[in-house]
């Protein structure tokens, strides 16, 4: 038997239409859902590139305005320099426009001087055939006892002419004083000969000597007689302060202090001269050269630095040319670095 399935044209094509809709809306769905799903990735990516583009930008635009702060800053400080060199410049009616340096006080010769007279003393040494006399530095205090820094020709040949009396004397001209002194070493700080070759020595002052102050009344009669007590020496304390060594510069103004022989009263021992000149070398070594005057007698005297009123050297001797003459001192910077700062503390 032959059954014959029978379909109407029409619904068959309602059912394919239909059919072709289903498919269609699905793929619509399903494209749609992807879409969406591509499009909330795209923009959540398109934030964080956003956020992190507004962040590197805050960043810039806080640095930008940090170097804004900074370049006011240097504006202002260029501005109060330039301020402080224009105000320097006309205080000191500086017409180049360029700032100077600060000024050194400057001291007079006579405030050399007057400052430190008390501390050159007139040294003088009996010998076999006679006296040897010099100068001297009141340089400081060992054991309590006043130290005089001089040269070691002034009392290498020392030698006492009564038992028991030192065969120095050091006259303290500025204070009107005079005690006996005796040349000390101390092998802990410099050997003889070391002091032999670079010429410097030590006398430890000791006891004055006698003097008679004599009082007479207006009818010329001795109303009182009596011996001197006055120390004033022995009771110094402090000392002239010594250069450091970088100060000591050719063409720095010095002075020299000291009893040169020309300068010599009756007594033979001299009076306290004054010369000036300047620093003729570099001083780099254990002795400088000088243009102040130098004569016998100021060996173990103080050369001062004019600009800083502080001790430079101590004359020892003159260099004769066939024209003119410079003195030679040795560097106080030197002695006192190397022997010096071990005596005193």
């Amino acid at each position: 038997m032959k059954i014959k399935l029978l379909f109407n044209p029409r619904i068959i094509k309602v059912i394919k239409i239909s059919v072709l809709i289903i498919v269609t809306l699905s793929l619509l769905l399903t494209g749609g859902y992807f879409a969406i799903k591509y499009y909330k990735n795209y923009q959540s990516k398109n934030n964080e590139e956003f956020l992190a583009q507004q962040k590197e930008k805050e960043e810039h635009n806080s640095q930008i305005e940090d170097l804004k702060k900074q370049v006011e800053d240097l504006k202002d400080s260029q501005a109060k320099t330039q301020s402080q060199v224009q105000s320097q410049n006309k205080s000191q009616d500086n017409n180049s426009g360029l700032p100077q340096l600060p000024k050194l006080p400057k001291f007079t010769t006579s405030d050399i001087v007057n400052q430190n007279k008390k501390y050159i003393v007139n040294v003088a040494c009996f010998e076999d055939n006679g006296l040897s006399s010099g100068s001297g530095i009141v340089i400081g205090k060992n054991g309590g006892k006043i130290i005089v820094l001089t040269n070691r020709h002034v009392t290498q040949y020392a030698k006492a002419k009564t038992p028991g009396i030192p065969p120095c004397m050091v006259n303290a001209t500025a204070l009107g004083e005079v005690y006996y002194a005796q040349p000390v070493f101390f092998p802990s700080v410099a050997s003889e000969e070391e002091m032999g070759i670079i010429d410097f020595s030590f006398v430890e002052v000791r006891n004055m000597v006698p003097t008679t102050i004599v009082k007479i009344d207006s009818n010329g009669k001795v109303i009182e007689s009596s011996e001197s007590l006055i120390t004033d020496l022995l009771n110094i304390n402090s000392f002239p302060s010594i250069c450091s060594n970088s100060l000591l510069q050719m063409g720095e103004d010095i002075v020299i202090l000291g009893y040169p022989g020309v300068g010599s009263d009756i007594s033979n021992l001299g009076e306290l001269t004054a010369t000036e000149g300047i620093i003729s070398n570099n001083a780099l070594g254990v002795y400088f050269t000088t243009s102040a005057k130098i004569e016998h007698g100021n060996s173990g005297g103080g050369a001062f630095l004019k600009s800083y009123n502080c001790l430079a050297g101590m004359p020892t001797y003159v260099r004769v040319g066939e024209i003119e003459s410079l003195g030679r001192c040795l560097s106080l910077p030197y002695l006192q670095n190397k022997y010096l700062s071990k005596l005193f503390y």
